[in-house]
């Protein structure tokens, strides 16, 4: 009841202004007079507030002090200079050249006062809000202007007392210019203030206080498209039908009262559609206290009233929207320390009432998990106005912990201010499981493969090993076998004999190189001996005198040699490569690098074979051969990164990342 008494009697305020207002200017006050009442009644409705009233000239391109008793002399002496009708002119200058409001939070730091700042600093005035008065051909009459001596922009309390305001000087200004022009052609006062009425961009009128309709303006006449005689006998035809009835019953309980009041309804037009208006009406007392006449306006409201209205649905869109969506859609200020929404998800997803969370808009911070809380806190503090993204885990009344993912993006007012945060917090804790999961499987992937290639190189160094001890020595024995026996032919014997057994020799020789490479390639000693340059070069050297393919191996040992599975891996990679090198890309040359650095190898080989063809990328097999599959297996394996790619023109490189 407090508020609405204090809104009725602000209201009531603003109404008896706008009377003393319309009574000077009815009484042909002058209009410096009007506008420094209009000035003084609207500084009173909020402390700390000064005003002032500036009168564009004829040519419409300076403004000068018309009303504005509480300014200092310094400050409109020091001012004028900046009082043109231009862009970046202050407030009032900039206002007037872009016909629209132009709002200042601080005169210190707002570039339209990068030139006149001290003047307003050194006055005392740092919020400096300007608004045109415009006429009906949006000639600019002037501008209302409201000063602060605190930074700060206009709340809805502000907005209301600048369109009243600018609405009464531009009443007043119109007025005025009308009775001038009454006066030059000598009419009686009466007829002034009906040419003035009727100049008004407003729909005016009077009742007598027995309820008769006595006076209407011209604006009523032109919408309602009736005649003086017929406005004045139909007083209610143009009211829509549906609204007359309430109406009606407030207009006699407002009169009964001796109230001013205010109401809206629906005008029927000339054209026969109805539009929307808002009736304000107050009484003229005598000297008695007793009501002699009723005064009253209507404003049209029809594209506010359209604007409400696609407003309201709007929201009943976003409403049902957010209560039937999974994911939980917040609103809050920018500190966070008021929820000015949550959809109904909360609750599924918290496990707590969205009722708790408005009695208490920072309890979601208690049911997040106590590892996540302090580093959610640290990032909506930090990021909260500039927009975030985080992940954290909520514990829920019952035990039971879910995962969110929480985003915020501030929104800002006209003047650039963030004024709420919103937000969507989504339950991702089925992806996080399965997040885990497929982490879970790559792990033992990657273990399957490790063990895989563990077995792989353990037969291969028994295999070597056999080779080495069995074949090997079976393979020496043979050897001196021959040996004795040419030494034994050597002074008799057939020459068929003798060539025979030589031939055997060669062809014993030849069988030992060729097991002792493939004893190499089963597990080189070099490898183990000196390490994955040294093992990489031996096998290249043998590699180009197979094939006649050139292969450069770029790169030496690092201090710390990795871990021998990793070498392992890298070569048989480098192995393989190769193998499909001369098998497939038709290259003339290969190069091999090494390069160490921060505890990671990176081993690349690249040939200037034919590459990939547009077939081969998209099946992931390329043209050139390089094994693909079972190199990438190696390189899991030791937990490294494979990646193999077409140059245009260059042939195929393959690239192998190992931390170790």
């Amino acid at each position: 009841m407090t508020t609405y008494a204090t809104d009725q009697q602000t209201r009531a305020a603003l109404l008896d202004s706008q009377r003393r207002v319309l009574e000077r200017i009815a009484n042909g006050a002058p209009l410096r007079e009007i506008l420094e009442t209009l000035v003084r009644l609207i500084e009173e409705q909020a402390d700390g507030m000064r005003c002032a009233v500036l009168l564009a000239d004829t040519q419409q391109q300076r403004l000068r002090f018309a009303a504005a008793p509480s300014i200092p002399e310094d400050y409109k002496a020091g001012i004028d200079p900046f009082l043109r009708i231009a862009p970046e002119m202050g407030s009032c200058g900039t206002a007037a050249f872009l016909r629209e409001p132009v709002y200042t939070q601080d005169t210190a730091t707002d570039p339209l006062w990068k030139d006149c700042r001290d003047v307003a600093v050194r006055n005392g005035l740092r919020a400096i809000w300007s608004t045109p008065i415009l006429s009906d051909d949006n000639a600019v009459l002037g501008t209302f202007a409201m000063y602060y001596g605190e930074p700060r922009l206009p709340s809805p309390e502000h907005i209301q007392l600048i369109d009243m305001a600018t609405q009464m000087a531009r009443v007043a200004i119109e007025a005025k210019s009308s009775e001038e022009k009454i006066k030059a052609l000598s009419r009686q006062k009466e007829d002034h203030l009906r040419l003035v009425i009727d100049t008004i961009p407003t729909m005016a009128w009077s009742i007598l206080p027995d309820g008769t309709l006595d006076f209407v303006n011209q604006r009523w006449l032109e919408y309602t498209g009736l005649s003086l005689e017929e406005a004045l006998e139909e007083v209610n035809h143009t009211v829509h039908p549906e609204d007359l009835p309430s109406v009606m019953e407030k207009w006699v309980v407002d009169m009964a009262a001796g109230e001013p009041c205010e109401y809206e309804l629906r005008l029927r037009r000339a054209d026969g559609a109805f539009r929307w208006f808002l009736i304000r009406t107050v009484p003229l007392r005598d000297e008695q206290g007793h009501i002699v006449k009723w005064y009253g306006t209507s404003t049209d409201i029809e594209d506010r009233k359209r604007a409400e209205d696609a407003l309201r649905e709007s929201e009943e869109k976003f409403r049902q929207l957010a209560e039937n969506i999974r994911e939980v859609f917040w609103m809050t200020t920018p500190a966070m320390d008021e929820l000015l929404y949550v959809s109904p998800a909360y609750k599924s997803v918290w496990g707590r009432s969205v009722e708790s969370l408005r009695q208490r808009p920072r309890s979601f911070m208690e049911a997040i998990h106590t590892e996540d809380r302090e580093r959610v806190v640290g990032i909506l503090e930090r990021q909260r106005e500039r927009g975030f993204e985080v992940e954290y885990r909520v514990v829920r009344p019952d035990g039971s912990v879910r995962w969110v993912r929480d985003r915020g993006s501030p929104v800002k007012n006209q003047a650039g201010k963030v004024y709420r945060i919103v937000g969507v917090a989504e339950d991702i804790t089925e992806r996080k499981h399965a997040g885990d999961a497929l982490r879970r499987s790559a792990a033992e992937l990657q273990a399957l493969s490790r063990r895989l290639v563990e077995l792989q190189e353990s037969e291969r160094r028994q295999l070597s090993r056999e080779l080495h001890d069995r074949v090997g020595q079976n393979l020496t024995a043979l050897e001196i076998n021959l040996d004795i026996l040419q030494t034994g032919l050597a002074s008799h014997g057939s020459d068929e004999v003798r060539a025979r057994v030589a031939d055997s020799a060669a062809l014993l020789e030849a069988t030992m190189d060729t097991i002792e490479n493939v004893m190499s390639e089963l597990r080189p000693p070099m490898l183990d001996d000196h390490g994955l340059a040294a093992a990489l070069d031996w096998h290249a050297r043998n590699f180009s005198m197979r094939t006649g393919i050139a292969v450069a191996v770029r790169g030496g040992e690092p201090v710390v040699r990795p871990a021998l599975q990793v070498e392992i891996a890298l070569f048989r990679i480098a192995q393989e490569a190769l193998n499909n090198v001369a098998k497939h890309a038709r290259a003339r040359r290969v190069e091999i690098a090494l390069d160490h650095a921060n505890s990671e190898c990176v081993m690349s080989v690249q040939d200037d074979g034919i590459g990939f063809d547009d077939a081969a990328i998209a099946s992931d097999k390329p043209k050139s051969g390089l094994g693909m599959v079972t190199m990438r297996e190696r390189a899991q394996a030791v937990g490294g990164h494979f990646e193999v790619r077409a140059l245009p023109g260059r042939g195929t490189q393959l690239t192998v990342r190992v931390r170790y």
